[in-house]
């Protein structure tokens, strides 16, 4: 081989682990962000999710003092 030839097929072989290496670090970054929205995902889910459980224990304290007022009228009920 001549110095040309081999020099060409140096250039080739860098080009193709260039191009190699450019694909798999473009694959990682869509993994990275397939990741990201997964979490930002779930995030929302939680959010969602406490939520529903403040609304739930805000009820629950509604029911509760509710209770109490009945409590009290049939404590008043049975003083008369």
């Amino acid at each position: 081989r001549n110095p040309p030839q081999v020099m060409n097929s140096l250039q080739g072989a860098l080009l193709a682990l260039i191009l190699c290496a450019a694909l798999v670090s473009f694959g990682s970054m869509t993994s990275a962000q397939a990741s990201m929205a997964e979490r930002t995902e779930a995030a929302a889910r939680t959010e969602h999710q406490m939520t529903a459980l403040r609304q739930m224990a805000a009820s629950s304290q509604r029911a509760e003092e509710r209770l109490d007022r009945l409590l009290a009228a049939v404590d008043q009920l049975r003083a008369d």
